[in-house]
This record gives C-alpha cells, sequence and structure tokens, in this order.
C-alpha cells in the first residue's frame, strides 16, 4: 500500500484485523556541528481495522505517535484504507 510494507497481518476476529507494517523513508537529521544530511529511517506502524457491516463502518485504531513523522505517517496509512475500501 504506497510506501507501506504489511509486515503481518491477523485476523483476530470476523470484524478486526491488526496490521503491522513497515515504512522506510529519507529524512533530514542535524548533527553535532550543525550540519544537515539525509539518512535513511524505518518506522514500524500497528493499526487496528474494526469492521462494522451493520452499520457500514469501518474504523482504524494505532498506537500514539510520538513525533509529526510519525503523525503524517499514520494519517496517510488511513488514508490509503479508506481509498482502498471506497474501490
Amino acid at each position: 500500500m504506497g510506501d507501506f510494507k504489511v509486515s503481518y497481518y491477523q485476523l483476530i476476529s470476523e470484524n478486526q484485523l491488526v496490521i503491522k507494517t513497515t515504512l522506510e523513508f529519507v529524512a533530514f537529521d542535524t548533527g553535532i556541528r550543525g550540519t544537515a544530511t539525509e539518512i535513511q529511517k524505518t518506522n514500524f506502524h500497528n493499526f487496528l481495522l474494526s469492521f462494522y457491516p451493520n452499520k457500514r463502518e469501518m474504523t482504524v485504531h494505532s498506537e500514539l505517535y510520538s513525533n509529526t513523522d510519525e503523525k503524517f505517517q499514520k494519517e496517510d496509512f488511513t488514508k490509503r484504507i479508506f481509498n482502498l475500501s471506497l474501490s
């Protein structure tokens, strides 16, 4: 799904799915001397998808993010999931 790689998934009930993903990306890091360099990073994200067929709803849950990179990455994953379910 886009840049996300699904590393593991498990159906935990007929309406719930756990997904573990990895996301590799390039970030800028500022060293001790103040010079910015590009570094390769990998983030791991866990999601729980819950389906409610009677209501025709789906929710996406994840752990709390610790920085803005994680926040925007989780939002991107959620948008991709909802776009897949609408197509």
